[in-house]
């Protein structure tokens, strides 16, 4: 902590002190909190700050024997799978495919309702001319 402060203390840009602070305890880290504000000219000037004391930081916990937690996840296979490929239930006859593939095109039994209606007052492809209201707007007390 005092070493990461001591880095941020040689800029200049840094204004106001920074704040450097163990914050938490983590299940597998010690959290650091490191917060300050640069005063720079331009956005490019700040990003090239903030990428210096990044390294900077790196190179103190290395130096320090440190190293970062970086976020993981664990798999645990309950079950390998078998030798045999999974199934769909679905045949692979052609005239099957194309039964079932019709009753989700436009008006197939499982098909979706025409024109989804994305919020009250609209729908896809529908234009409202400018400067006109639509009954939504007189139901809100909008004209």
């Amino acid at each position: 902590v005092t070493r990461i402060r001591a880095e941020l203390d040689r800029y200049d840009e840094v204004a106001d002190g920074p704040a450097v602070h163990i914050n938490d305890l983590g299940a597998s880290s010690i959290d650091v909190l490191v917060q300050y504000h640069l005063e720079t000219d331009s956005w490019d000037d700040e990003l090239n700050l903030r990428s210096d004391h990044i390294l900077a930081f790196m190179r103190v916990a290395e130096e320090e024997g440190l190293s970062f937690a970086f976020p993981s996840q664990s798999l645990y296979v309950e079950q390998m799978p078998t030798d045999k490929p999974a199934t769909t239930g679905v045949s692979d006859d052609p005239k099957a495919l194309a039964s079932l593939l019709a009753e989700y095109s436009e008006g197939g039994a499982r098909s979706l309702p025409r024109g989804v209606t994305i919020s009250p007052g609209y729908y896809p492809g529908h234009v409202i001319p400018k400067g006109s209201h639509t009954e939504s707007d007189e139901d809100a007390g909008q004209s």
